[in-house]
């Protein structure tokens, strides 16, 4: 009577077994840059949507600040203050933990990543901007850009759908485009995610009274 029971346990517990390796199999494989290179068959549209997707982090602050200037000036400086010292605090990371993304050599990109017009014009730019990339760890663009989204939320509640779709679009393509690790991602929404405590603690001791700490703190 015990050996059926037995050999049931031994099953149940050969599938919990199996369950767990599938389940690190699948984190190992979201996080080999690799794996993302393939993502739907790596279509031309999508590898130029994601181009134009990386573009649009150059975009974001631009709207927001100057729709925070004209409609919400009193926000302006707080917002300002939290984009910058999140813009220091991934510095530090690039100074501290100097790394290098899972880049493809330009005369190679062009094949490995393929895509269109869009992106052999974002390659381009990024040959000619970045002067050094040892400045993977943390995603600056994820950080960023969710700091971007954190600010913009509460502001502007007509633009969130526009903002989260941008933000993704950032996010998504730093991976897609063999710019970034998903760690380095996690690492900046961390980022982004301890900024405003630190922040509002660094505020109030260089504005007496902490005068914009409040939107820091949200």
């Amino acid at each position: 009577a015990r050996q059926p029971r037995h050999r049931g346990e031994e099953v149940a517990r050969q599938r919990g077994l199996h369950q767990r390796a599938e389940r690190a199999r699948f984190v190992l494989q979201l996080l080999h840059a690799r794996r993302w290179r393939g993502v739907l068959g790596r279509p031309t549209w999508l590898t130029d949507l994601a181009s134009l997707g990386y573009f649009t982090y150059y975009a974001i602050p631009l709207a927001l600040f100057v729709a925070l200037y004209r409609r919400r000036p009193e926000a302006f400086p707080g917002a300002r203050f939290a984009v910058v010292f999140t813009f220091l605090l991934s510095f530090l990371g690039y100074f501290c933990l100097p790394a290098l993304g899972p880049r493809v050599p330009a005369e190679e990109a062009s094949a490995v990543l393929g895509g269109g017009p869009a992106s052999a014009a974002l390659r381009s730019f990024l040959l000619r901007a970045e002067m050094n990339t040892y400045d993977a760890f943390p995603s600056g663009h994820t950080a960023l850009s969710l700091t971007y989204l954190r600010l913009g939320w509460p502001n502007f509640p007509a633009w969130r759908a526009a903002f989260a779709a941008a933000v993704a679009a950032v996010i998504f393509s730093t991976v897609y485009l063999s710019l970034h690790y998903v760690i380095d991602l996690v690492a900046g929404a961390a980022l982004a995610a301890i900024a405003p405590a630190v922040g509002t603690r660094v505020e109030r001791w260089l504005t007496p009274g902490g005068t914009h700490a409040d939107l820091l703190a949200r």
